[in-house]
């Protein structure tokens, strides 16, 4: 959303929501649009592991997204938030596929196995319980009267539930572009009682700090592909 410049001596009453001449602030702003529904078009996430080990040099990176999400928000404020996102774990694919096909396929065998035991625990969820709005720095009154809508951070705290066990978390959301909203953090994979797979007695082992991004674009209009939805048949 884009909103006009502030010019000293201008009459801009009636340019912003509600007829204020002030900019809302990015939760004023988000807030307007409740009720919030998103899918995998608009609420993107994705996990990069990372590995370790003496024959890291071997390993492809891989780059993991989710293409089935469904998220709901019915309210945001700094004192409680309403709403729930739900990550389908089979829907999980490679944004990249490997060279190998059977490298693969082994993978997302384990991934959705031992791993994150999609069977038992078919969804990741998260559940925002409170967002506030950290403002930017500002330099002048003049330059922050030019500001637009997305200075400073959405600070969205929340609790993560993985294989059942559910841990705080925090995003900070950043304004990448008008109305495109992203987030980056690390997920601890052992506190919800997954091991970090291993290879090749050790050789190769997927680090135990699991970053992650998460994009939230309501600029309408752009899509990314959907990952795969795998067979849990042989898993």
């Amino acid at each position: 959303m884009s909103f006009p410049p502030f010019d000293e001596g201008d009459d801009h009453s009636g340019d912003y929501p509600g007829g204020s001449a002030r900019a809302p602030s990015p939760l004023e702003w988000v807030s307007s649009l409740l009720p919030l529904n998103l899918d995998a078009r608009q609420a993107r996430v994705k996990l990069r592991p990372v590995f370790q080990g003496a024959l890291t040099a071997i390993v492809e990176p891989i780059e993991l997204r989710f293409g089935e999400v469904r998220a709901s928000f019915s309210a945001l404020s700094s004192r409680s938030a309403a709403g729930e996102v739900a990550l389908v774990v089979r829907s999980l694919g490679l944004v990249r596929p490997l060279k190998s096909p059977r490298d693969e396929s082994r993978l997302m065998e384990k991934l959705l196995g031992p791993v994150l035991d999609a069977r038992a625990h078919p969804e990741i969820r998260f559940r925002p319980l409170s967002v506030i709005h950290l403002p930017a720095p500002r330099p002048s009154l003049r330059a922050a009267r030019r500001e637009a809508v997305g200075s400073g951070i959405l600070r969205v705290l929340g609790e993560l539930t993985i294989r059942g066990m559910l841990k705080r978390l925090t995003l900070d959301f950043n304004e990448l572009q008008p109305k495109l909203w992203t987030a980056s953090g690390v997920i601890q994979i052992q506190e919800f009682g997954i091991l970090p797979p291993r290879h090749f007695l050790g050789a190769i082992q997927v680090a135990g700090a699991l970053p992650f991004d998460v994009e939230v674009d309501l600029r309408g209009g752009g899509a990314e592909p959907a990952a795969g939805t795998w067979d849990l048949s042989e898993t």
